[in-house]
């Protein structure tokens, strides 16, 4: 079967529009039942689990990481959690990246990259459109989408948001740092805001404003890492190899 078929439906194969009608937003009961939260998907870090509401990334929800840098860094943060979900048989998607991931690193940490789906969208409007239908089918675990320094209103994102609910898959938006001051619907906004530490800027549950380092202590050395750097460190960083990592398939621009 062909894989963007699998992952995304027959319809993603047809050019559509990104429709503009918001979902209803959930009630506000969601503090009150604090002490009811589902667990988490574990992050890898325990220092992260520990501050993180459900005890590690939010199930079926939706996260943004801030961040200026236009690598595949970020991801590092998510190579613990794409190895525990290639057991689930399900698609990892990979919408807009800004480089081809390298394939020799994800199955070196026990990704299955036999089950990840580049896309590439030729506008905002068919990322916006590919992003919901990926995270919508119910195909997809997890959908990285790199949105990068364009603005989102709010009822887009919230589409988004409610997509991962009702898939059951867990949506991860790579931004820009200037949309930290912007009010979104995700249920985590993390910041990376130096080697190795995140800030927490909100989440739905949980604490808010911290700063969180991650160990090296608990990484396994015989794999290898993926990790952000700030800006100002990368001049001395060569980039590593380039290599064919994911089935790729190019998404048009809606007539």
């Amino acid at each position: 079967m062909n894989p963007v078929n699998s992952a995304f439906g027959h319809a993603a194969l047809r050019q559509g529009s990104f429709h503009a009608n918001p979902f209803p937003v959930p009630g506000a009961r969601r503090q009150r039942e604090r002490h009811y939260l589902p667990a988490g998907l574990a992050t890898g870090f325990r220092a992260l689990d520990t501050v993180l509401g459900h005890g590690g990334w939010p199930p079926g929800g939706c996260i943004e990481v801030l961040s200026d840098s236009c690598g595949l860094g970020p991801l590092g943060l998510f190579l613990p959690a794409m190895a525990a979900l290639s057991a689930r048989d399900r698609w990892q998607a990979f919408i807009a990246p800004p480089h081809t991931p390298y394939r020799a690193l994800l199955e070196a940490r026990g990704i299955d990259t036999g089950r990840v789906l580049q896309v590439h969208p030729r506008n905002r409007e068919a990322q916006l459109w590919s992003t919901e239908q990926a995270l919508r089918k119910g195909t997809c675990s997890i959908v990285f989408s790199w949105l990068g320094a364009g603005n989102y209103h709010y009822r887009e994102l919230r589409r988004l948001q409610a997509a991962a609910v009702e898939g059951n898959c867990l949506a991860v938006l790579f931004r820009a740092n200037a949309a930290a001051g912007a009010i979104t619907p995700s249920d985590l906004r993390l910041k990376m805001r130096a080697y190795r530490t995140l800030h927490i800027l909100q989440q739905r549950e949980g604490s808010q404003g911290l700063d969180v380092y991650l160990s090296p202590a608990e990484d396994n050395p015989q794999h290898p890492q993926l990790w952000e750097l700030p800006t100002n460190e990368q001049a001395g960083l060569s980039g590593a190899p380039q290599a064919s990592a994911v089935r790729t398939r190019p998404v048009a621009g809606t007539a």
